[in-house]
């Protein structure tokens, strides 16, 4: 659909609908992570299965409020089942069942129908995985967010990313490293070009600028740092002086119709933009 739109508008976008098409972040690291929670189902087996045996019941919940007790945990928060269409709600199940983890012991102890306490490996197992995911969980939050500017953030969150997929792929877990090789793939279908526009956004933020985008593409990869800097550099180049042109083009037409309208009707264009002026400065003060 956007190639139809694209195709269709190509002459009033800007530079020919180079920068119209922009994926949503958020999503494509939705798919990412997805990919990778499908390699450890079987891992968080126990966890899931623990966690329903509590809550499918209000009398197992009081039996598990009991052994919280017990163990002298003092917390309001419970157990949280997953949705497997929002991959941080397994990130937050993990969490909380790792945090409840003796309380799960003391019922397995108690309640002789529970039989899914993960063993020590399976527990270990789960504290990595739920280390690995946190990242993306802050990430998630931070570019989902909509009552303040997330374009800006692109970059850095992307970077941040990869550099920890790059950190995980020699992890001594190997179902870690099968995670992160299936979400690496999915990372480079999408992302292995950053795209253009929003590394753009991060130039313009004052915090940032070039100088940060120079020091993340050489910790990547030195040999192509510069190149990549360069690219940004000249996009920037080409989307100023579309615009300059534009402006120019728009105050030259804006001077062609003020030649050519009527002494009364500049009066009047006048007056009312004066009046919205001295309007402005009053209510300001």
């Amino acid at each position: 659909m956007q190639g139809v739109v694209k195709r269709q508008l190509r002459k009033d976008l800007v530079c020919g609908g180079e920068f119209f098409h922009v994926r949503c972040v958020a999503h494509i690291l939705n798919l990412i992570v997805q990919d990778g929670l499908d390699l450890i189902e079987k891992a968080l087996d126990k966890i899931r299965e623990s966690v329903k045996f509590v809550r499918i019941s209000e009398s197992r919940e009081q039996m598990f409020q009991g052994c919280v007790e017990t163990v002298g945990i003092h917390t309001k928060a419970g157990l949280v089942m997953d949705v497997r269409t929002r991959w941080n709600s397994t990130h937050l199940m993990l969490s909380r069942a790792i945090q409840f983890k003796d309380v799960l012991r003391n019922l397995s102890e108690v309640e002789p129908s529970y039989k899914w306490f993960p063993s020590e490996l399976e527990w270990s197992r789960a504290e990595l995985i739920c280390e690995f995911l946190r990242l993306f969980d802050e990430i998630t939050k931070i570019v989902s967010g909509s009552k303040y500017p997330t374009a800006n953030m692109y970059f850095m969150q992307v970077w941040k990313i990869e550099s920890w997929l790059r950190v995980h792929a020699t992890s001594e877990d190997e179902t870690i490293c099968e995670m992160v090789d299936t979400m690496k793939m999915k990372f480079d279908k999408y992302w292995k070009d950053y795209s253009d526009i929003l590394a753009i956004a991060a130039v313009l933020y004052p915090r940032l600028k070039l100088t940060c985008l120079e020091y993340c593409f050489s910790t990547l990869d030195p040999s192509t740092s510069k190149s990549k800097v360069d690219h940004i550099r000249k996009k920037i180049e080409k989307l100023y002086g579309v615009y300059k042109k534009n402006t120019v083009n728009t105050a030259a037409t804006s001077q062609v119709m003020e030649d050519n309208l009527p002494w009364w009707l500049l009066c009047i264009c006048f007056s009312k933009s004066w009046n919205r002026k001295i309007g402005s400065r009053y209510v300001l003060g």
